[in-house]
């Protein structure tokens, strides 16, 4: 079941010294950025995405959904080379619909 695979691998050790790393991430890195407390997720959310011509969702916006708040800063780590139809893309602002990819 899926809910006993989550289970154990919040269980597993690498599991705890992947959240301890990202804590450490926030520590270090965002909130130098913010400079200011800030509140976040944690867990982590990880998405895994493969490269293809068609996205696997609708473009949309974190504030289309309920629980999101327009002063939200979003962190995107890429573990692996992003770029075109495998990278996460972007308006140059809110609401221009001029959606490109971040080549990372």
């Amino acid at each position: 079941r899926p809910k006993d695979l989550i289970r154990a691998f919040r269980r597993a050790p690498e599991y705890k010294a992947l959240v301890e790393a990202y804590r450490r991430l926030v520590d270090d890195v965002a909130r130098r950025i913010v400079g200011e407390d800030v509140a976040f997720q944690c867990p982590p959310t990880l998405r895994l995405h493969a490269p293809g011509p068609r996205p696997l969702g609708r473009r949309h916006k974190d504030a289309d959904y309920p629980g999101h708040q327009g002063d939200e800063i979003n962190f995107w780590l890429p573990l692996t080379p992003a770029f075109g139809t495998n990278s996460l893309y972007v308006e140059s602002s809110p609401g221009a619909a001029d959606f490109r990819p971040l080549d990372l």
